[in-house]
Formats: structure tokens, sequence, C-alpha cells
């Protein structure tokens, strides 16, 4: 799969994707880290990307624009490290 991660998802994360095939972006590296939601999600749709988050606005705006993409991934769990983030991630 390819995983857009946003600003708040752990470093950490992208070897552990990359590990298992997985491809990923980092806004900070690819975009500004300044960047809007809506920006990322039209990133995203562009590019078949899913989007990894902490961040709820995801929902909020996927809602409003009444698209079907992209899939977007909001984990809210507090004190989650990459290890636990990847297994939720794969097992889900």
């Amino acid at each position: 799969m390819k995983f857009l991660l946003d600003v708040n998802i752990p470093p950490s994360l992208r070897e552990s994707l990359k590990t298992h095939g997985h491809s990923y972006r980092w806004v900070p590296i690819c975009m500004s880290p300044t960047t809007s939601d809506t920006d990322i999600i039209q990133e995203a749709i562009s590019t078949g990307e899913v989007i990894l988050t902490h961040d709820t606005d995801f929902g909020t705006l996927l809602s409003f624009l009444g698209t079907k993409e992209p899939s977007v991934v909001i984990f809210r769990i507090d004190k989650i490290n990459a290890l636990l983030f990847f297994n939720l991630l794969i097992v889900n």
C-alpha cells in the first residue's frame, strides 16, 4: 500500500512500513509541515495514498467534501509507539 503520513505520525513508523513492502511519504519531507489538511487530502487523492493521522479534522473534512477518496486511518491512542501503530494498521 501507499501511505501519506501526516506530520503527527511518529517518523519511526516509516521503517516498519518500508520493511513490510509498503511505500510512504511523510508530509514534513514531501510538503510543507504547515500544509493544510485539505491540501493533504487533495495530494492523497492525486497519488492514490492512504492518509495516516492522529488528526480528527480529516474525518470532518471528508464528510463535507463528500468524496469516497482518499482513505484515512485516524489513530486516537494516547502514548502510541511505532510498533503498536504498525501492528494496529496491519491487523485492520
